[in-house]
């Protein structure tokens, strides 16, 4: 059975988890229940469970807290969360401590039922592919070739069974005179390949790694094809003797040359990392590492097949990763102004300028969707809207997110989201821009002789600068600064009629406290200097 802890800190829900859902029923049961985090991690100590079904806001210790520390110290502990509270940021940092599912209250049984059925599905396969691990260990020795690549796919994902007899294995099957070069393979819509498994999705995989032993058989040196972390990758054995320029060129054309064979056999665009030369067996999984990691950041940068040399520097944009949230304000600004096109493609340059930076993540951008998200939500409440009316009934983004799998599927779907509450929000506010209009017409008018702001007469109107801004250039063809400019000038010239009040007096009395510039504005706007308009007025 597997084995599920409960904390909550409501007892009457706590009793509802417990005693109204027919674990049973998919192979479960509750071992143990906790009111808070720390408790929990006492009984986690003790019992060990498979699944962590948890509430969020709890006393001493939270959910989030508490998942983080399971991640640290005990991954293969599935995470559960349920909360009552919609709050995205609390979606970005599950995202972050590992949770497999996010599940909003209220919800039905059937809801938890699936969740937990999910969590059981990777339990069961993890176990199963263990035990076949296990058995295979057994078997190994009837099958050099077999053993050699078990032995390979030990070092690189890190798990020895027996670590002093995989050495004397090593040393009777690998020449110390061999240098490793080894390729993190990836199909491109892989991710969503696996979310949609099934027997002939398994069945291309087992196609796809024996036309790269196909292709592989081909070349001057011995390989190696196995699976590491759900991926293919390839190992080519080079003799020390060759040059360094030699194995990098030789690895090159390997790399190309396959690409061009599976799209040709299979129809399919592979990517692929080739590492840095390993000379040192034990630093493989590493390497491996690296060269998986860097593929992953470049795949997802692209929708198409690409071609990564870990031996080569790879150009990026900023130093680090800086939080955009100029870039965020403004965006909004143009989603309350429905500047749709100006949206779209603001959007896509935030996005492809971030990703060009150090540090950048598919984690990264998947917080900062939930960012902008959180902001549009604030914005919707604000025409008394809700979520379900901008995101089609499904209000889960974090489960929307975790489906996307490379940078332009992000950018479309931040895209869309914006446009939607684009539209939305303007529809809602069509009455309220003509009013909002004449009263910063009539706000100016009162106010042009102090030294005004449009950051002042946006909080006058009760509006986010940005986005009065944008909506004065719209609905008047005009900047606010062009605007003031001619109210001050209209009253100028009024004030020029009194023959009494000197130029530079009237300079000051509609607000332009330097008289030089305000003889440049006035003959812009009306051709002529203050005292030749005075002088006219006499003709």
């Amino acid at each position: 059975m597997i084995k599920i802890l409960v904390v909550e800190d409501e007892f009457l829900m706590r009793e509802r988890l417990v005693k109204a859902i027919r674990w049973d029923s998919i192979g479960c049961e509750v071992v143990a229940q906790a009111e808070n985090g720390q408790e929990a991690l006492e009984i986690i100590h003790k019992e060990l469970p498979d699944i962590v079904l948890t509430d969020i806001r709890m006393p001493f210790m939270d959910g989030l807290e508490l998942a983080q520390y399971i991640k640290e110290h005990y991954e293969f502990i599935q995470v559960i969360i349920m909360t009552g509270y919609g709050d995205f940021s609390y979606a970005q940092r599950a995202l972050k401590a590992g949770v497999k599912d996010y599940i909003m209250k209220p919800s039905d049984r059937e809801e938890i039922l699936g969740s937990v059925e999910k969590a059981v599905a990777v339990i069961k396969a993890e176990r199963k592919k263990y035990e076949e691990q296990k058995q295979q260990v057994k078997t190994v020795t009837e099958n050099l070739t077999f053993l050699r690549t078990k032995v390979f796919d030990d070092i690189i994902n890190g798990y020895m069974v027996d670590i002093e007899e995989q050495n004397k294995i090593v040393e009777n099957m690998v020449k110390k005179s061999d240098v490793y070069i080894i390729n993190s393979i990836e199909v491109i819509g892989q991710a969503e390949q696996k979310k949609h498994a099934s027997k002939s999705s398994s069945d291309s995989y087992i196609r796809l790694r024996s036309v790269i032993g196909e292709y592989s058989s081909g070349i001057e040196c011995d390989f190696l094809i196995s699976i590491a972390h759900g991926g293919l990758y390839s190992i080519l054995f080079f003799d020390r003797s060759y040059s360094s320029y030699h194995i990098s060129q030789a690895s090159k054309a390997y790399a190309v040359g396959l690409q061009k064979y599976v799209k040709d056999k299979l129809e399919l665009d592979i990517s692929i990392a080739i590492s840095r030369c390993c000379a040192d067996i034990k630093e493989l999984g590493k390497v491996y590492r690296e060269a998986a990691e860097r593929l992953k950041r470049e795949s997802f940068l692209s929708s198409k097949g690409v071609l990564v040399h870990m031996e080569e520097e790879v150009e990026q944009g900023e130093d680090h990763l800086k939080y955009p949230l100029n870039e965020i304000n403004n965006v909004m600004g143009m989603v309350k102004a429905g500047e749709r096109e100006q949206v779209a493609e603001y959007t896509a340059n935030l996005f492809n300028r971030i990703s060009r930076a150090k540090g950048f993540s598919v984690e990264y951008a998947r917080s900062i969707c939930i960012d902008i998200v959180w902001v549009g939500m604030k914005s919707l409440s604000e025409v008394n809207k809700k979520a379900e009316d901008v995101m089609d009934g499904d209000s889960n983004v974090y489960m929307q997110l975790s489906k996307l799998s490379n940078l332009q599927e992000f950018i479309g779907w931040i895209t869309g989201f914006l446009l939607k509450l684009a539209d939305i929000i303007i529809d809602q506010m069509k009455p309220l821009k003509k009013k909002s209009i004449v009263d910063t017409l009539e706000y100016m008018n009162e106010h042009y002789k102090e030294d005004i702001s449009l950051t002042r007469v946006a909080e006058h109107v009760h509006m986010h600068p940005v986005y009065l801004g944008r909506l004065i250039r719209k609905e008047l063809s005009e900047s606010f600064s062009d605007i003031l400019l001619k109210i001050r000038i209209e009253n100028a010239k009024k004030l020029l009629r009194n023959i009494n009040i000197k130029t530079y007096e009237i300079a000051y009395e509609v607000g332009i406290h330097d008289p030089h510039y305000f003889s440049q504005v006035f003959k812009k706007y009306t051709g002529m200097t203050p005292t030749e308009y005075r002088e006219s007025l006499t003709k």
